[in-house]
């Protein structure tokens, strides 16, 4: 019997990406989608309390959620799946999840979810946003994925993978990174309202920036993928900053 393993996903169930994600895992997993009916990028770890979350079996082992990716992570694993699944993969996708980007990612936060509820889990993206190739990253998570069922998993510890818009003969293997930093932040910038009205006197403003890029500094997952390797960083749960504790013991607070 194969492994099963549960995808999901912050760009929708109808995304190329988990459909290409799906096609390559199937060759080795049971594999069990449960999505999010439309995008919902840059949610982060959202998780929706204190009203219903409507679930529908689209088909076999196919299941459509109103709600986030973090909601269909939390549902699948606590109510919807028996046997649970060996393995949970949010992606593939569109677009690179390094560096501060974790903090923002609908595709991270779905493998946080999974770690939290103690499944092994990987977060996968193919750093290309206007064009993407999603074949050589397919047949990598399918790579990482057997190779993670065989390995011991430190607690509290999953993982981001982000692979290069390239076909799979021009990757330059594999590098284990740490997150990168950005060279500089978002732009906040005024707009005009979406309606004009005289009455309405709020304020617009609009969060983005052009050719936003990271720091190219090696063992970086910024600096792998900018020498066509795949870059898989190990995450960890715990955000504590323990080198800054002891000098933090000494302070006093009246």
């Amino acid at each position: 019997m194969k492994p099963r393993v549960l995808l999901t996903n912050d760009d929708g169930i109808d995304a190329p990406g988990i459909q290409a994600l799906a096609a390559a895992l199937s060759e080795s997993f049971e594999v069990i989608v449960v999505a999010p009916s439309r995008e919902w990028s840059t949610t982060s770890h959202t998780l929706t309390l204190f009203r219903p979350i409507e679930v529908h079996e689209r088909a076999p082992h196919r299941f459509v959620v109103e709600g986030t990716p973090t909601d269909c992570v939390h549902v699948a694993l606590k109510e919807m799946l028996d046997p649970l699944p060996a393995l949970v993969v949010s992606g593939i996708n569109r677009g690179a999840n390094m560096g501060e980007d974790i903090t923002y990612s609908g595709t991270v936060g779905a493998a946080m979810e999974a770690c939290l509820c103690g499944a092994k889990s990987f977060a996968v993206s193919v750093i290309e946003w206007e064009d993407p190739r999603y074949e050589a990253a397919a047949a990598f998570a399918l790579r990482f994925a057997r190779f993670l069922l065989r390995r011991r998993v430190p607690p509290r510890t999953f993982f981001n993978v982000n692979v290069p818009s390239e076909p799979g003969d021009r990757l330059r293997g594999v590098a284990w990174t740490r997150l990168g930093r950005r060279r500089y932040p978002l732009d906040v910038r005024p707009c005009p309202p979406p309606v004009e009205n005289p009455r309405n006197s709020a304020r617009y403003y609009t969060i983005g920036g052009v050719g936003l890029g990271f720091k190219d500094a090696p063992g970086t997952d910024f600096h792998a993928v900018r020498r066509r390797r795949v870059s898989v960083t190990p995450l960890h749960l715990d955000l504590t900053h323990y080198a800054f504790m002891p000098r933090m013991k000494s302070w006093r607070l009246k």
